[in-house]
């Protein structure tokens, strides 16, 4: 068995979770926040949290929800999320089933990913941002190394990336504390 064709994916996936995971971390360090952990966040909450947006002269584009599962669980109870009154769900009525992109509201695409951070217990940081707000470096792509180990009679992998984040607009991002 080739154990390298099987295994190399495997390091390029847990690569880009850690990249998912700095940035997921970003969430909490937004000043603007709205919200209770480990409750539903509300329609009102929403609204407020877009204001932020808006007040920061934040362009309409570009902008976009980062929930977590139980958020959005919490968002289908609401009206304003589900009917097409307000929005559009993506293809119709089995919009939530169908990956992390369950639709928009107000235009904002709403994104979904068991990479928010927190717990269904503790709440997650959910997020209401702007592209600006954030900043993500590939200063180098994955790169993989393969050397064979005399001593050890085996082929040695190693998978190399260097990346960096930073939050660059903290008015231009807004935490969503919840559920």
């Amino acid at each position: 068995v080739d154990l390298l064709k099987k295994y190399a994916p495997k390091q390029g996936y847990a690569l880009a979770l850690a990249v998912d995971d700095v940035l997921a971390g970003l969430v909490d360090d937004f000043t603007q926040n709205v919200g209770t952990l480990a409750q539903d966040n509300t329609y009102d909450e929403a609204l407020r949290s877009n204001q932020y947006l808006d007040d920061a002269d934040a362009p309409n584009e570009e902008r976009a929800f980062t929930i977590s599962p139980a958020a959005k669980a919490g968002f289908m109870k609401l009206d304003q999320f589900t009917n097409r009154d307000y929005g559009k769900l993506n293809d119709g009525v089995n919009a939530a089933v169908k990956g992390a992109y369950i639709g928009d509201w107000m235009g904002i695409p709403v994104y979904v990913s068991t990479n928010v951070e927190g717990t269904n217990a503790a709440g997650h940081d959910n997020g209401l941002f702007h592209k600006e707000a954030l900043a993500l470096v590939m200063q180098m792509k994955a790169t993989t190394h393969v050397q064979f180990d005399i001593n050890y009679l085996a082929n040695k992998v190693v998978v190399e990336h260097l990346f960096g984040s930073a939050e660059l607009r903290d008015d231009h991002g807004v935490w969503l504390k919840g559920s």
